[in-house]
C-alpha cells in the first residue's frame, strides 16, 4: 500500500495474463510483453473467466507446492472479496487499510492512471468456480497508463469545426475520464454515469444525451441505449471501439469504426477499420466524404437537368399517326 513497485504483485498479474484463455486484450498483452517471469514450475489448473458482472478474473495455479487462485480486475470489484491486505507489515484486516488504498486509488486516477486490483489465495481443489472468489488476500495495484495521441486535441478540435462532435464513452471512473478528457481538449466537460443511465428512462436519455462530453463508469449494453437515444435525437452516430465489449455499439451505430490489431468480433462488427493509428484519418475521412458526396449530388443534378430537357423535347413530338394527321406546319 506504500506506492513501491513490488515484484510479487507483478508475478500474480503476470500469471494471470499469461494463463486465461479468454479473448485478447491490451491490458494483458501490456503485461506479458512488460517483463517475463519464469513459469516454468507452475502450472494452470482452472479459470472462472471475465465477465462484465463481477469485472475480475481469476485462474488457479499450481504455484510450488500450493494451489493459488490469482485475480485480477476492477479495483472496487476485487476489494469486494477480500477480507485481507499483504503489507509491509504482514498481513492486516483488509478494514484497516481501506482508507489507504482508497486514497492511493484516487490519487493514480487523478492522474489518469487505469488501476487493478491483484489478489489471491490458497485452496485445497484442482477446481474453482465463482463462489469461490472470496476471503482473499489483496496483494496490490497494477497501474496502467495509456497515453492520448499528442495531436488528438487538434483532430478533435477540427471535427468540431466540421460539425462532428466528440463524446467519450468508458467503463473508467470518473476521476480517470475527466483527466483524459482534459488532455485531448474536452476541459470542463459534463458526465453521466452508468449508475445515473440505469435510473433514467429511455426518453429522459433522449432528452440528455446531446448535452453530456463524457459516459464513465458504462456498461456494453449501455454503450447501445446511449447510441440509440443518440439516434432518437436526430444524430448521425459514428462510433469508434476495439474491444469485445464495443461489439454491440459497432453493431448499433449508424457507422462503427475499429483499429487493425482490435479483437476480431470488434473488427467483424465495425464497418470501417482504420489501418493508421491516428484519428486525422477521420477527419480526413470526412472532408473527402462531402467531397465526394457534393460531386455525386453534382452528377445527378446535371443527368437529371439533361433528362428532363429530353423528356420536354419528345412529348411535344406525334407519337402515333393519328397525332401526325393533326400537325399543321407553320410558317
Amino acid at each position: 500500500m506504500t506506492g513501491a513497485e513490488s515484484s510479487t504483485v507483478f508475478r500474480d498479474a503476470y500469471l494471470n495474463a499469461v494463463y486465461e484463455t479468454g479473448f485478447d486484450n491490451p491490458i494483458d498483452e501490456s503485461i506479458r510483453a512488460h517483463g517475463d517471469v519464469d513459469v516454468s514450475a507452475c502450472q494452470k489448473l482452472d479459470e472462472v473467466p471475465y465477465d462484465f458482472v463481477r469485472k475480475r478474473l481469476s485462474v488457479l495455479v499450481a504455484d510450488g507446492d500450493d494451489a493459488r487462485i490469482v485475480t485480477k480486475g476492477a479495483l472496487a470489484n476485487v476489494l469486494d472479496v477480500c477480507t485481507i491486505a499483504a503489507t509491509t507489515d504482514g498481513r492486516v484486516p483488509i478494514e484497516a487499510v481501506r482508507d489507504g488504498i482508497d486514497r492511493r486509488f484516487a490519487a493514480y486516477s487523478d492522474e489518469g492512471y487505469r488501476v487493478l486490483g491483484v489478489a489471491s489465495r490458497t485452496v485445497d481443489s484442482p477446481r474453482i468456480t465463482k463462489d469461490d472468489e472470496e476471503s482473499m488476500t489483496f496483494d496490490g495495484f497494477l497501474v496502467l497508463e495509456d497515453p492520448p495521441k499528442a495531436d488528438v486535441d487538434r483532430t478533435i478540435g477540427e471535427l468540431a469545426g466540421l460539425g462532428v462532435s466528440t463524446q467519450v464513452i468508458t467503463d473508467d471512473n470518473w476521476v480517470v475520464a475527466a483527466h483524459v478528457a482534459d488532455r485531448v481538449g474536452l476541459g470542463h466537460a459534463t458526465a453521466l454515469t452508468g449508475g445515473g443511465i440505469a435510473t433514467m428512462s429511455d426518453e429522459a436519455l433522449v432528452v440528455t444525451v446531446t448535452d453530456v462530453d463524457v459516459f464513465v463508469e458504462i456498461e456494453p449494453n449501455q454503450k447501445e441505449r446511449v447510441i440509440r437515444a443518440s439516434q432518437k435525437s436526430n444524430t448521425v452516430v459514428g462510433y469508434m471501439g476495439d474491444g469485445i465489449n464495443d461489439a454491440l455499439a459497432l453493431h448499433t451505430a449508424d457507422v462503427g469504426l475499429s483499429v487493425e490489431g482490435a479483437v476480431d468480433v470488434a473488427t467483424e462488427a465495425a464497418d470501417v477499420v482504420l489501418l493508421e493509428n491516428d484519428l486525422g484519418v477521420l477527419e480526413r475521412g470526412v472532408r473527402l466524404g462531402r467531397q465526394t458526396s457534393a460531386n455525386t449530388l453534382k452528377y445527378v443534378f446535371m443527368a437529371t437537368s439533361l433528362l428532363c430537357r429530353i423528356a420536354r423535347r419528345e412529348s411535344n413530338q406525334p407519337k402515333t399517326a393519328e397525332e401526325c394527321s393533326r400537325v399543321r406546319p407553320i410558317s
